[in-house]
C-alpha cells in the first residue's frame, strides 16, 4: 500500500473591514441585512444605514420617535422595513424613509412580512397591513 499525502496552503478569505474609519456612522451595530439588490442594511445607534460597497447612506424621517433599532425585512416590492427600539415600524421606498401609520406598539416585538402583508402586534390584537396600500 502506498499513501501519498500532500499539504496545501489554506486559503485566506477576502474581506473588507467596515467601521467608522471607512464611513460607517457608528461602530455599535444592532443588525445587518442584505437585500435582494445586494445592498447591506445596518442598524446602529444612528438608525438605519445602507451600504452599497462604496458609500454609506443613513435614512431618517421627521416622524421618527427614535433612531436606534434592530429588525429589518424586505417586502415583495423591494422596500426595506425597519423597527426602532420604541416598537414603531418605518420603511424605505424610493430612497426615502417613511413611517407606517400604526397603532401605538405594545413593546418592541418583531413584525412579520409574509407575502403581501405585514403583521404587527398591538395593544388590542394584531394589525394586518396590506403591503401594496400600506393600510
Amino acid at each position: 500500500m502506498i499513501v501519498k499525502i500532500e499539504l496545501l496552503p489554506a486559503q485566506d478569505p477576502y474581506y473588507t473591514k467596515i467601521d467608522k474609519s471607512r464611513g460607517l456612522p457608528s461602530n455599535t451595530i444592532y443588525g445587518l441585512f442584505q437585500d435582494s439588490k445586494g445592498f447591506i442594511w445596518i442598524t446602529s445607534q444612528v438608525g438605519l444605514t445602507r451600504y452599497d460597497g462604496y458609500e454609506f447612506k443613513t435614512y431618517t424621517c421627521p416622524q421618527q420617535t427614535s433612531k436606534p433599532g434592530s429588525f429589518m425585512q424586505e417586502d415583495i416590492y423591494g422596500r426595506i422595513w425597519y423597527q426602532n427600539f420604541d416598537g414603531y415600524v418605518y420603511y424605505v421606498e424610493n430612497d426615502t424613509m417613511k413611517m407606517l401609520h400604526q397603532n401605538p406598539p405594545v413593546a418592541v416585538l418583531h413584525f412579520a412580512v409574509i407575502n403581501n402583508q405585514l403583521y404587527k402586534l398591538q395593544k388590542n390584537g394584531v394589525d394586518v397591513f396590506d403591503l401594496k396600500t400600506k393600510k
